[in-house]
């Protein structure tokens, strides 16, 4: 053990307590889950299969790094765990990352461990390490044995060694981070003219066999998904206690089922339990009287015919165990033309409707711009109203058009009077001119640089992380999603 040597040391009695009573609450919240249904191999990195095991210890790492890194703010841990998406793929990234370090042969020292954990601010008191602490913290807080500990901290050095080679030609410049700051913030005025497809429906007709036509080429595309029909039992909870009395109900109600003779239908009613059979639906389709979840559909849908499944246990402190069987698959199968003709039919008078738009939508944005026209006459002349904005930023959202993000990418860098190239969105096409620009204030800059640059900081190592892997990591792939618990 890394830190034996360091045990006989005479320690304060004290701990720090009100750190403890500040970090405990994150781990009961963050509590072991069931693993019912849990894949025994969740993946495979460079071809070696990778046990969920694995993947629980490299959570485990994770759930160190957090707690090392935001050891003051506890809000800040409990948010990083809640998106589980964002845990879960973080521990994987470190899976890829450890696998790589061990296989380029990168060695972290019991002098490198040591020297980490006794310099940890999580342990220090009145100045310097202090054994009990680190004793207690690392088995009340995080479940662990000092070696078990260590040898996590051995692994996430290795994967932060690797990671600074991957990082070594990074730069991030104040000009990036204020260019940043004021496509985030400068605002925007504009007038635009509206060029609706909805006034050139009435002058487009389209032949059935054009339809027809386009069916046919297009046939394959057209299929009701493949669907599944289930039936299932509820076992609702209200808290964590009832949480466990419905999971072990749920349990011993599979023992005694006979998945072959009993029916479900029987047993709830005669059980007093809750039993539905939805109308059939497909992986696109919300789950017919369930609480959403990824890992609950798979679940569902990987069942084979007549099979039943174990007990599925959400994550949630209120909700609902199920037992489900699956009744049968309803193979995909295709749509007719009589099925499918009508929503061809207006797919293509909008394509073409469109077309025609952005047409007249262009020939506007060259008229005003060689000065044949005014921006006003423009629309005056296509007998539409002009239309205005207050000053906006790229997160605001222009009313009946949509998300502003794309025009105001367009007037950054421009100047006002300035008519932008047409823009399509869903409801037409866009002929705009910039009326007005306030720039992002400078002070506010000067107050918000560092929290940018971090962010930039943690968003451009992240990419080059990404890109890294992506290059590095041959036959990889994860079999299960990342929003699953």
């Amino acid at each position: 053990m890394v830190l034996n040597i360091l045990r006989s040391r005479k320690v304060a009695k004290r701990v720090l307590i009100a750190m403890l009573i500040l970090i405990i609450p994150a781990f009961v919240l963050w509590g072991v889950n069931s693993s019912t249904n849990k894949p025994k191999v969740i993946g495979k990195i460079n071809g070696k299969s990778v046990k969920m095991n694995d993947f629980m210890e490299s959570m485990n790492g994770i759930k160190a790094e957090l707690v090392l890194v935001y050891s003051n703010n506890y809000k800040m841990i409990n948010q990083f765990w809640k998106n589980q998406a964002f845990v879960n793929a973080k521990a994987w990234e470190r899976l890829i990352l450890l696998n790589a370090a061990k296989k380029q042969k990168i060695k972290i020292s019991d002098k490198e461990v040591m020297a980490f954990i006794i310099q940890h601010p999580l342990f220090i008191k009145n100045g310097q390490f202090n054994m009990k602490t680190y004793d207690f913290i690392i088995h009340n807080n995080f479940s662990f044995s000092p070696h078990e500990f260590e040898e996590l901290m051995r692994d996430n050095l290795m994967v932060e060694a690797l990671r600074k080679q991957i990082l070594s030609g990074f730069t991030l410049s104040d000009d990036e981070v204020y260019q940043y700051y004021k496509k985030m913030n400068d605002k925007f005025a504009f007038s635009y003219i509206l060029v609706s497809p909805d006034s050139f429906v009435d002058q487009i007709s389209i032949p059935e066999d054009t339809v027809e036509k386009f069916y046919l080429a297009t046939k394959d595309n057209y299929f009701d998904s493949e669907k599944i029909e289930i039936e299932y039992i509820e076992f609702p909870f209200a808290s964590l206690s009832e949480k466990s009395q419905a999971e072990r109900v749920a349990k011993e109600f599979l023992a005694n089922l006979n998945p072959i003779s009993d029916k479900l239908s029987v047993l709830g009613k005669t059980q007093n339990l809750n039993y539905k059979n939805p109308e059939p639906f497909s992986q696109n389709d919300p789950l017919p009287g369930m609480k959403f979840s990824k890992n609950l559909q798979e679940n569902i849908f990987l069942l084979k015919e007549g099979e039943v499944s174990e007990p599925i246990v959400p994550y949630e402190e209120k909700g609902t165990v199920y037992i489900v069987r699956k009744i049968k698959n309803i193979p995909k199968q295709m749509k007719t033309f009589e099925d499918i003709k009508g929503p061809i039919l207006d797919a293509l008078i909008e394509q073409q409707s469109f077309t025609l738009a952005a047409k007249q939508a262009n020939d506007i944005y060259s008229n005003i711009n060689n000065n044949s026209t005014s921006f006003e006459d423009a629309a005056i002349t296509i007998n539409t109203e002009l239309q205005k904005t207050l000053p906006i930023t790229i997160n605001d959202y222009i009313e009946n058009i949509g998300p502003a993000t794309e025009i105001v990418t367009l007037a950054s860098g421009t100047a006002k009077g300035i008519v932008l190239p047409p823009i399509k969105t869903k409801k037409g096409v866009l002929v705009i001119r910039i009326d007005e620009i306030q720039p992002a204030s400078n002070k506010a800059f000067e107050e918000q640089k560092l929290n940018l640059r971090k962010f930039l900081s943690f968003q451009k190592e992240q990419q080059i992380t990404d890109k890294w892997i992506k290059e590095n990591s041959k036959d990889t792939e994860l079999f299960v999603a990342l929003d699953q618990r």
